[in-house]
């Protein structure tokens, strides 16, 4: 398995380093808010909350429902959005993940 980072935030500034993060082979996963505080959403993959998928770049993003849909999308070469403002994902990911 790719080493796992879990980042709290999609915006612009984090979108850059997820893009870094995702090109050197870590497996990333983003929590966002419901409505994401983000001020430039089409750049940043926080924009996934509100239309299901966004691309930066070469950077592919899509909004997820549980840590399944995001292990699938990873899988898939998608960056996960997981709307999760506590980051329980982080509680609920296998050991083998962290």
């Amino acid at each position: 398995m790719r080493p796992f980072v879990l980042i709290r935030g999609g915006g612009d500034l984090a979108t850059g380093v997820v893009a870094r993060l995702h090109r050197c082979g870590f497996a990333v996963l983003i929590t966002e808010l419901q409505e994401p505080r983000v001020v430039r959403r089409l750049v940043s993959v926080a924009q996934a909350v509100y239309s299901g998928q966004v691309q930066v770049e070469d950077l592919r993003a899509r909004r997820v429902e549980d840590l399944e849909g995001a292990w699938k999308a990873m899988a898939e070469g998608w960056i996960p959005v997981l709307v999760d403002p506590e980051a329980r994902a982080l509680e609920q990911a296998p050991p083998a993940a962290l």
